[in-house]
């Protein structure tokens, strides 16, 4: 779509001019990540990692919400989302909709980091927060797409709550949204 490619195009400009290496860009931040989309990021500078959300789509019926870890020569999936928003998203009755990866994926491995990801609606649940430190991540991240929220509160709460379980666990947390 030409929506994602503007928005693809507006991100590499930005992690281009920006004076830090490793950027994390909200969920969905990407759009439809496509293998043609890798021409758009042959142009981030060499030593710039960009982590960022996209969907993923499977078929044409169903798709996977994502943190993609993007360079100039390289992109994989890097974490699959384990608990889509249910009904909206995640429609379990039929063949359609976000895929949930319930079990899988706890933490991923960043840089030589073991990472805890949390995107939207996982952010507000305690089994995600238990499932991730069961297996002790050396720091969390948490990204959020909020263009659908009136009640701007919901920021605030997932901030917070990943604050709070950093906390508790002692890690650092690195949180991304748009709004």
């Amino acid at each position: 779509k030409i929506e994602d490619y503007r928005r693809q195009k507006k991100l590499l400009s930005i992690a281009n001019k920006n004076q830090y290496n490793n950027l994390l860009f909200h969920e969905n931040a990407l759009g439809v990540f496509t293998k043609n989309s890798m021409m758009i990021w042959k142009n981030l500078d060499n030593n710039k990692t960009i982590l960022a959300g996209a969907t993923i789509y499977k078929n044409q019926n169903t798709y996977d919400n994502v943190l993609m870890e993007i360079t100039n020569h390289s992109y994989k999936t890097i974490y699959k989302q384990r608990v889509p928003v249910p009904i909206s998203m995640w429609k379990f009755w039929i063949e359609q909709g976000a895929n949930a990866y319930f079990f899988n994926n706890p933490i991923i491995e960043y840089k030589k980091s073991r990472v805890g990801v949390f995107i939207c609606y996982e952010q507000l649940l305690s089994y995600t927060y238990f499932h991730t430190m069961l297996y002790n991540p050396d720091y969390i991240i948490g990204i959020s797409n909020l263009w659908w929220v009136e009640d701007k509160s919901i920021v605030k709460i997932q901030k917070r709550s990943l604050k709070l379980w950093g906390i508790l666990f002692k890690k650092d947390v690195y949180y991304s949204a748009n709004r």
